[in-house]
């Protein structure tokens, strides 16, 4: 579920790496996509970065259980300027999004 702040584009994306830290999650990227869409294609978007996140002890685990689980992606957190000054944050539970309706 998203949260929404009204706080600068900066200090949102401090809040959220501070949350995940305080979840036992790390970032250990920093995906600016439009950044590259921009320089690839010349289109604008506003600040929209990944915050790629994962819990170190867990990945160690999973990774002596199956050596192919470089293969999943961290858990992403988006950071974006919904409207001018209103902040959102959001990531998608991955285990919820994997169950049948």
């Amino acid at each position: 579920m998203p949260r929404h702040l009204i706080v600068s584009f900066e200090d949102a994306v401090r809040l959220a790496t501070d949350a995940l830290k305080q979840g036992g999650l790390g970032v250990i990227t920093e995906i600016d996509v439009w950044d590259t869409v921009k320089k690839e294609i010349g289109v604008d978007f506003r600040d929209y970065p990944f915050l790629g996140a994962c819990n170190p002890h867990i990945a160690q685990e999973a990774h002596q259980i199956e050596d192919k689980f470089g293969t999943m992606p961290p858990r992403t957190v988006v950071v974006q300027d919904i409207d001018g000054g209103r902040i959102e944050i959001a990531a998608i539970d991955r285990a919820a999004s994997m169950m049948e309706v």
